[in-house]
């Protein structure tokens, strides 16, 4: 499972993945700076789908995701639940 590098974020440092990723592709931050990169991304180029995968799927996940290839086509389930996963289970703890 990924910890995005603690020991690197302890350290101030990136996680690995983001520093090495070459085409810039990868992104790592606050959560409302990346929502707002994300949304510029769409709305300045229009090849982009008009959705932030993991934006609100599951209550919002710690991945998220923009493409110019609709979301389905890559395997990724489209019909999940907005409502969080903790909020399932939150009544058994």
């Amino acid at each position: 499972k990924c910890r995005f590098c603690y020991d690197r974020l302890l350290e101030n440092e990136r996680p690995a993945c983001i520093t090495a990723c070459p085409t810039g592709a990868l992104k790592y931050g606050d959560r409302q700076t990346l929502l707002a990169e994300a949304r510029q991304r769409i709305n300045s180029n229009s090849n982009y789908v008009k959705h932030i995968y993991g934006e609100k799927e599951y209550g919002g996940t710690s991945w998220m995701y923009i493409s110019d290839v609709p979301f389905e086509q890559l395997g990724f389930n489209t019909s999940v639940s907005e409502k969080s996963i903790p909020s399932y289970t939150w009544q058994a703890l």
